[in-house]
This record gives C-alpha cells, sequence and structure tokens, in this order.
C-alpha cells in the first residue's frame, strides 16, 4: 500500500478507518517527513516539507439508530502551503452506513459537515476527504458543492 501511496505522490492524505498505530505505520513507510494528526478513525496524513498545520478542529457528527445515537468522526485541518503561504482546510470524515434510512442520515451528515466547515475562520478553501458510503450522484453527496457554492472533484486512487 505505501509503494502505490507513493505513485500517487499525494502531499496532503484524508483516511478513514485508520488507527494511531495504522497511521503511524503510513507516515513511517512514507518516509521522516511525514505526519498526522486526527481523533478516531478520520485523519489527515501530511507531508511537512511541503505543509505547515495552523489550525485543527474535531467534532462528531450525530446520528441517531434504533434510539442510540452514535457518532462518526469529522477532523480538520488547516493547512499552509510552505511553497505558496497559501492554505485551506483539508477535511475528512466518514459518513454512516448499513443502517435503516442511511441516506437521510447521511444527507443531515453533510448538512452538520457544512455547517462545521462553514464555523471555521478562512474556510473559503477547504479540499474534502472522505468515505462518504456513496456515489456523486447521491444527494448527501451532491449537497456539498451546491451548499458551498463550489464544484466537487471526485478522485479515487484506488488499488485495483
Amino acid at each position: 500500500m505505501i509503494e502505490f501511496i507513493k505513485d500517487c505522490s499525494p502531499s496532503v492524505i484524508g483516511v478513514q478507518e485508520c488507527t494511531n498505530n495504522m497511521a503511524a505505520e503510513i507516515t513511517e513507510g512514507l518516509g521522516p517527513n511525514w505526519t498526522f494528526w486526527g481523533s478516531g478513525t478520520a485523519k489527515i496524513i501530511w507531508d511537512s516539507t511541503k505543509w505547515v498545520a495552523l489550525d485543527q478542529f474535531q467534532a462528531g457528527l450525530p446520528y441517531t439508530v434504533l434510539g442510540i445515537t452514535k457518532q462518526r468522526p469529522i477532523t480538520m485541518l488547516k493547512l499552509q502551503s510552505i511553497k505558496t503561504g497559501e492554505f485551506a482546510w483539508s477535511v475528512d470524515t466518514h459518513l454512516a452506513v448499513n443502517i435503516p434510512n442511511e441516506e437521510m442520515i447521511r444527507q443531515q451528515q453533510m448538512t452538520q459537515a457544512i455547517t462545521l466547515i462553514e464555523q471555521r475562520p478562512d474556510h473559503e478553501r477547504v479540499i474534502f476527504f472522505g468515505d462518504f458510503n456513496s456515489v456523486p450522484t447521491n444527494a448527501a453527496f451532491a449537497r456539498s458543492p451546491a451548499t458551498l457554492g463550489t464544484d466537487i472533484y471526485a478522485r479515487s486512487c484506488r488499488q485495483p
């Protein structure tokens, strides 16, 4: 997996279902300049020779199933480019799946995520990573660009 990530040559990665130990293994495999931040299973991994972390925020995106309230993590990290001085918020989450009314719940979670993003200072530039458990034509996924007034670009660098 490490070689595959290197072949994609990203400088920032959003990962889901990733423990601290797993993130440490990934950063170790990518090299000494890589680091990560995030709680739960949604983390941002970045190359510290290209980006400096300026601010961070994390929360849970709550949802209720059969009367039990649960949460999915959302991690936000404001990174500044060392090369250009420009910055952007990197956001990572993992939306609900395999539950009753999952599409409606994912729409609610996206609305919550957008609200949290809009509450961040300087929130105009956002890179949104995630396991949305959806496809670009589903309402939860399509909701984010319409609400934020921007275009969405879905790219996956998956192993065959």
